[in-house]
Parts: structure tokens; sequence; C-alpha cells
């Protein structure tokens, strides 16, 4: 069976730290969950990689680093060049 008739089901504590994740920001945007998927597959060496097109069609590797200034993590977006 190529395609399994239900949806593939991840630990609790990989939702929960996803879901952690995607709502540091205190945002329900676009950003904060490419921000959490993209820094879970980096943390555990997924092998892949989440990607955006930038202004010349290419397509460069998002990059999330975690940071703690004010007491509370953040996540911040960049792109590889």
């Amino acid at each position: 069976m190529i395609n399994p008739p239900y949806a593939p089901t991840f630990p609790t504590t990989l939702n929960n730290e996803y879901n952690d994740i995607a709502f540091d920001s205190n945002t329900n945007s676009q950003a904060a969950y490419e921000n959490a998927l993209s820094f879970m597959l980096d943390k555990y060496n997924v092998g892949i990689a989440l990607t955006k097109m930038n202004s010349n069609g290419e397509f460069k590797k998002i990059n999330v680093a975690k940071g703690n200034s004010t007491g509370s993590n953040t996540y911040s977006q960049s792109t590889c060049n």
C-alpha cells in the first residue's frame, strides 16, 4: 500500500514540542509554523530541509535560531545564502 488510509501519528512529546515552538511567537502566522517545522527538522537531523523560493527563483534552506534574551524562547528565521 502506497498511501495508508490514516494520517501518520507522532509521539505526543514531538507534537508538544512542535506546538511549543510554533506558539512561542504568540502568533498564528505561517512563519510560526515554518519556524517550528524547520527547527524540528534540523534538531532531529531528519535529512530533509524546508526551503523557500527567493525573488530570483532559487530555493534556499530556512534556518531557525533559538534565542532566550527576555526569559522566554524566541525563534528567528534566516535563509542560507
